[in-house]
């Protein structure tokens, strides 16, 4: 295997882990932020289905304004992740973000088995 390619592959790996870094950081802000604000608002979510109204989504929101940043932060992480995991699937990534990508690798490499991220990105390959 040449040096280009073994460079390729762990640009490939270093991209597979930052992915699923970023889902288990999404995974993480469900589990701890996204339950409690939606335990908080449980009643008026209770109320929504009875009797929807916005009147009623506006009165929530303005009584309980930190259940509904948490799950504003929920939200906005999901998307942003599916945003960027859809780009990079249907375009790939570009020039500028590649050559930051070969950096980071030739970081973890210069640094060996100390770089938290070693042994997915270099160990796995070699």
């Amino acid at each position: 295997m040449g040096d280009h390619e073994r460079i390729d592959k762990q640009v490939q790996k270093l991209l597979l882990v930052q992915i699923r870094m970023r889902w288990a950081l999404v995974i993480f802000l469900w589990l701890i932020i996204g339950t409690a604000s939606l335990w908080t608002i449980r009643t008026d979510v209770a109320m929504w289905l009875e009797y929807f109204t916005w009147a009623a989504v506006r009165v929530a929101i303005r009584n309980d304004q930190l259940p509904f940043l948490g799950l504003s932060i929920c939200i906005a992480m999901t998307l942003s992740t599916l945003m960027r995991q859809s780009w990079d699937i249907l375009f790939g990534i570009n020039k500028r973000e590649y050559r930051s990508l070969v950096k980071q690798v030739k970081v973890i490499e210069e640094q060996g088995r100390k770089h938290l991220l070693w042994q997915w990105v270099i160990g796995s390959i070699t």
